[in-house]
């Protein structure tokens, strides 16, 4: 991925909502609400747009099934990530 993909992983260490390995455990509770209302909003309008085009449930559906596959690819992506930089797929690189 390149120059891409270390662009992303940099946003991705310095926004992150809570990490395993912090000692204090501490959570970004101003990231977790604006991700929150963001995906709410989103998933909202999708909703609205599949009721107004009748089709409601496929539009559901296929959200679905876009944030299990994103996800999948995101842990998949995030731990060979963490086990490049630090050695350990659980380890997250230092800011």
């Amino acid at each position: 991925m390149g120059k891409l993909g270390d662009k992303l992983g940099g946003f991705d260490d310095t926004s992150v909502v809570y990490r395993a390995d912090d000692p204090e455990q501490r959570v970004s509770w101003v990231r977790l609400v604006g991700s929150y209302l963001t995906a709410s909003l989103i998933v909202g309008a999708l909703v609205v747009a599949g009721r107004v085009m009748d089709v409601e449930g496929l539009v559901i559906a296929s959200v679905l099934i876009i944030v299990v596959v994103f996800l999948a690819f995101y842990v998949v992506w995030r731990r060979r990530r963490n086990e490049r930089l630090t050695g350990s797929p659980t380890r997250w690189p230092s800011e």
